[in-house]
């Protein structure tokens, strides 16, 4: 049996006298009151004998030790942390982007020195080539055509650009998200039994986090179709010769090989980037000349391997 506190009280209610007769122990932590109580008269004897009988009946199956000081002190901490730790994991994100965003800017100036460096030696060349034929009275001939590849840009090929560009060519913007993502998410879970709030705080900024990737295949998408949709033509014709490639679709232009910064492969295209955000696409199966290992050996040849 538990000491229980005997409570017997008398009041007026609305005009009636009440007696109100009870018991009350605390365990666990937890009050937990038995009683009873008559209007306009005493209790009886039966009722106040079944009503300590009631309460001397009561067993608690589950004795909790009261916690230590510096127990308490740990789960308050515990608790603390649970509920700073979306804010924690956020300032985190945060730091990683931007300390992410210092190494490509920086990684992206060194790439671009060296890029300026052989672009200055292919100008060079071209001038030697052309002051030379100026001099003996003639024009510098067009250089003979390795390859040759004539690639229709349709929204379908467009839309696979922007997932492809994603998942190859900006690893650095949606891995750190998607790892935030998939900690906020376990620490919900975990945080749910003890918090609901922190726990839907974690699933909200789980969301956020995958928002900027998924936009910007949307992003490349729209850039790369709105050159086309003002255009003629969705084809474009490459020609690759053995120093350049010349792209011809609204206009005709000469890229030098050494002017690529990033080249990406698939199943199906050959993605030749001259810039984060300038690419082109070369379908596989649309080469009128040559082969895809063709190309694949060129560029591995003829290319800044960064």
């Amino acid at each position: 049996t538990l000491p229980f506190i005997h409570i017997v009280s008398r009041a007026t209610v609305n005009g009636k006298n009440v007696v109100d007769e009870g018991y009350f122990t605390i365990m666990n932590g937890k009050g937990y009151t038995v009683e009873t109580y008559r209007e306009n008269g005493e209790l009886t004897a039966e009722q106040s004998a079944a009503l300590k009988s009631i309460a001397d009946s009561i067993r608690f199956t589950k004795i909790v030790p009261k916690p230590s000081a510096a127990q308490t002190q740990a789960d308050n901490i515990k608790i603390i942390l649970l509920l700073l730790s979306p804010v924690i994991i956020i300032v985190l994100i945060i730091v990683a982007v931007v300390v992410s965003s210092k190494v490509r800017r920086r990684k992206n100036r060194r790439r671009q020195a060296m890029v300026l460096e052989k672009l200055s030696a292919y100008r060079q060349a071209q001038n030697a080539l052309e002051e030379k034929a100026a001099a003996s009275g003639t024009t510098v001939p067009e250089p003979e055509t390795l390859l040759e590849n004539t690639t229709k840009c349709t929204t379908k090929v467009l839309k696979k650009l922007g997932w492809m560009d994603l998942l190859l060519n900006r690893r650095s913007s949606w891995i750190p998200l998607s790892i935030a993502c998939i900690v906020l998410i376990v620490l919900g879970i975990v945080a749910a039994p003890r918090s609901p709030l922190v726990c839907v705080i974690c699933l909200v900024a789980a969301v956020i986090c995958l928002i900027p990737p998924l936009r910007l295949p949307r992003k490349t998408f729209q850039t790369e179709n709105g050159f086309f949709r003002k255009a003629k033509t969705r084809k474009r014709r490459y020609q690759f010769r053995a120093e350049d490639f010349r792209v011809t679709d609204v206009t005709s232009t000469v890229y030098p090989y050494v002017q690529l910064v990033e080249v990406r492969e698939t199943k199906d295209f050959f993605y030749l980037y001259l810039s984060e955000k300038h690419v082109f696409v070369v379908a596989k199966k649309s080469f009128t000349k040559g082969t895809p290992e063709d190309l694949r050996r060129l560029l591995d040849e003829k290319r800044i391997h960064f």
